[in-house]
């Protein structure tokens, strides 16, 4: 971004972070830390705001937009 915006120090004026959430398929060989039945409600709490993510985007205040994919379907 800096070589894009020619600076040492980049700046985001506007920015978009996109989020989509889905189920993988991997929770049944257990390499998931959560159940599939979770998902649903982490895309919840990142709409939210209460996410780790959100604590991220923040600090460059973009637009936030959390999109869930099929999360009733691995």
């Amino acid at each position: 971004m800096a070589g894009w915006q020619r600076t040492e120090q980049p700046a985001i004026q506007h920015g978009q972070c996109l989020l989509f959430a889905g189920n993988h398929g991997v929770v049944a060989q257990s390499i998931s830390s959560f159940p599939a039945e979770v998902k649903a409600q982490m895309a919840d709490n990142a709409k939210y705001g209460g996410s780790a993510i959100n604590q991220l985007y923040r600090l460059a205040e973009p637009d936030l937009t959390v999109t869930p994919l099929q999360l009733d379907t691995p």
